[in-house]
Order: structure tokens, then C-alpha cells, then sequence
């Protein structure tokens, strides 16, 4: 199961079978994992099993997915934590709108995402359009599968508004990355593309804080965000190559993490132990 869907440990649990924790970014504070136990702790009653404090996290198994210098300090404290990248390529298929072969190569690109979730306010993109829409930039939006591109107006010729790009085709083409902090995160950096976190809930501000403490983001909190700040940010990111550097060495990190075959052969094991498996952490 992936971590934060929490039905799995207690299904497996009431089954009498082992389970594994697929990681899906940053290790959220354990602080969250304890609310989720007291939170299930009455239905694990009822079904009399004992899931741990963490709700059923951490128990046997957790694939680490997050590079060691991104991850949270308290990832020390997880005994079953092992590294496995799920940062893959490919893109299903899925091609590029034609107007991406005709990008004017003199300016740099920056690709803006709000994920699938909290992009439904088309405030926040009239406000980025707003700060860069005039920068010798080249602007690629996307507002999220069956979306209107039509509620942000017309754009001019270097500003390009889709509803959905795979993320995987475009961001090789982009030179900065405006995203809220989701799980795309390591897909980014994965890529080694400096991003502009712009948190709207969630987990999103715990994550920006990893991304501004690697060196590789930025962030501007809701009450900060306005035309003035995200270009003022977004040309920071552009002009200071630290920031290149750093997502560039996260994702030398990554690309040398092992992987899903890895991955697998901990689940093999796990089987065929039953019991948890320790890390060498």
C-alpha cells in the first residue's frame, strides 16, 4: 500500500498477512503517522488487531523512495527503511503539442504545474501569468486534465496555456519548474530542474521546506504569492546557478538509488520471512 492509504496495514493486519509501505515522496512527519493511529486505533479494536502507533506504518517494510539528502531527519528512526527509486521514464505514449518544437531556444523555459488537486483556483495561475507573462521567458501552463484553457484569456505568442502535457516529455525541456510541492517534487528534481514551491496544503509546505534546505527550490507561502514575488523568485532561480547545481546533484542521487528489481526482492523476502526487514541505516 502506499502510505498514506492507511486501510491497507488493517486489511492485511485482520487477514494475517505481512504488508509493505510504499513511500510516495518526503516522509510526512512522524507526528502525522501518530494522528493516523489514535485516529484508527478504535477500528483496529474492533477488528482485534494491533496495527503500531503509526497506523500499520513502518511495521514490517518501507520503501524509502525520497534521496537521502531530501529526506527528513526523522527517517533515522525507521528501522524497516530502505532506499528504492520510483522516479521512472516514459510517458505512455502520450506525445507533445506541436508548438513545443517552435519554443524560441534564446529564452529560457519555465513550466508551470499545480497537480490534480489544488489547481482549481485559476486566481493563482492569472497571478504567475501575471508576474512573467512580460520576461523574456518562454511560459508553458498546465492546468490540470479536462480544464478550460480558455479561463486565463488569450496569451501572447511565448506563453503557452494546455490543459494536461506529461510531465515526463516536458520537463527535459524546461530550465525552471513552478509546482505547489505534491508528489511530482522528485519527478523535478529527479530531472534536475530547480523548482518554485508554491505550497496550497497538505503536505506541500513540509516538502517546500526540504526543497529550500536542499538548495534546490524556492518557496513563496500563499500570503506572499503575487505577480511581484513569483517573478522576482522564478528569475532568481533562473539566474543563480546554485540552484541548477543542487537539483542537479538530487538527481545524480536519485539516478543512483537502487531500484524496482531491489524493490522486489525485498517483497520476496518479506514473504517468505514474515518479519520485518531491517534496514542498514
Amino acid at each position: 500500500h502506499e502510505e498514506t492509504e492507511l486501510g491497507g496495514p488493517l486489511a492485511a493486519a485482520a487477514a494475517g498477512v505481512v504488508w509493505a509501505d510504499q513511500a510516495v515522496g518526503i516522509m510526512r512527519p512522524l507526528a502525522m503517522a501518530r494522528l493516523a493511529g489514535q485516529t484508527l486505533a478504535p477500528m483496529a479494536e474492533e477488528w482485534g488487531v494491533d496495527i503500531g502507533s503509526y497506523a500499520g506504518l513502518f511495521r514490517y517494510l518501507y520503501l524509502d523512495v525520497c534521496p537521502p539528502s531530501l529526506q527528513s531527519a526523522e527517517i533515522a528512526q525507521i528501522s524497516v527503511a530502505h532506499l528504492m527509486s520510483n522516479v521512472v521514464s516514459g510517458a505512455g505514449g502520450e506525445g507533445l503539442p506541436a508548438w513545443i518544437e517552435e519554443l524560441d531556444p534564446g529564452r529560457p523555459t519555465v513550466y508551470v504545474s499545480l497537480g490534480t488537486i489544488f489547481n482549481q483556483d485559476p486566481g493563482v495561475f492569472a497571478t504567475i501569468l501575471a508576474g512573467l507573462g512580460d520576461e523574456h521567458l518562454n511560459l508553458i501552463v498546465t492546468l490540470g486534465p479536462g480544464a478550460d484553457p480558455a479561463v486565463l484569456g488569450p496569451q501572447p505568442a511565448h506563453v503557452h496555456v494546455e490543459a494536461f502535457i506529461h510531465q515526463d516529455l516536458v520537463l527535459p525541456r524546461c530550465d525552471v519548474v513552478i509546482n505547489q510541492g505534491g508528489t511530482a517534487i522528485l519527478s523535478i528534481l529527479g530531472h534536475g530542474r530547480p523548482v518554485l514551491v508554491l505550497p496550497q496544503g497538505a503536505n506541500q509546505f513540509h516538502n517546500a521546506e526540504a526543497c529550500v534546505a536542499s538548495g534546490a527550490g524556492r518557496c513563496l507561502l500563499p500570503g506572499q504569492l503575487d505577480s511581484t514575488t513569483v517573478r522576482t523568485e522564478v528569475l532568481r532561480l533562473l539566474d543563480d546557478p546554485s540552484y541548477a547545481h543542487a537539483a542537479g546533484a538530487l538527481a545524480r542521487e536519485m539516478a543512483g538509488m537502487p531500484g524496482p528489481v531491489d524493490g522486489v526482492a525485498l517483497l520476496e523476502g518479506l514473504v517468505g520471512d514474515h518479519t520485518p526487514v531491517v534496514g542498514s541505516r
